[in-house]
């Protein structure tokens, strides 16, 4: 009974590939499967190995990691994960926008209503985040 039980473990351990789920660090990039990830000037680039072509360029770096993840399992999510990379761009640059307004402001009102306008784009920013993060984990 046990040596049936280490034969199927044995199996299992065969038939799947470390790589995607435990990445690795090399130099400036990150391995996941057959695809790194590196910083670059705008955000993140995804290069597969296998055809040495950049996948996705992403502003965020849990949306490289989720694209490579993904397509490491062969899972096509790539145009949904770029979506939520691109809300993720637009709120957090609207986020430092209006912070910066609410630093500099005198006017009560003009500090409220920006007020308001942040805690909407953070939570947009937060739950595009957790999106994302459901693709990784």
């Amino acid at each position: 009974m046990n040596k049936d039980l280490l034969n199927n473990f044995k199996e299992i351990v065969d038939n799947v590939d470390v790589s995607v789920l435990f990445p690795s660090k090399s130099g400036d990039r990150l391995n996941i499967g057959s695809y790194s990830i590196r910083s670059s000037k705008n955000g993140y680039l995804v290069r597969s190995y296998k055809t040495n072509t950049i996948i996705a360029e992403t502003y965020s770096k849990s949306a490289a990691i989720a694209i490579a993840k993904t397509l490491s399992k062969k899972q096509e999510h790539l145009s949904k994960i770029l979506e939520l990379d691109q809300v993720i761009r637009k709120h957090h640059t609207d986020c430092i926008f209006y912070k910066h307004t609410m630093r500099t402001t005198t006017n009560p009102i003009k500090y409220e209503s920006t007020s308001f306008r942040y805690e909407i784009s953070k939570h947009k920013t937060d739950e595009a985040r957790n999106r994302i993060n459901g693709y990784i984990l």
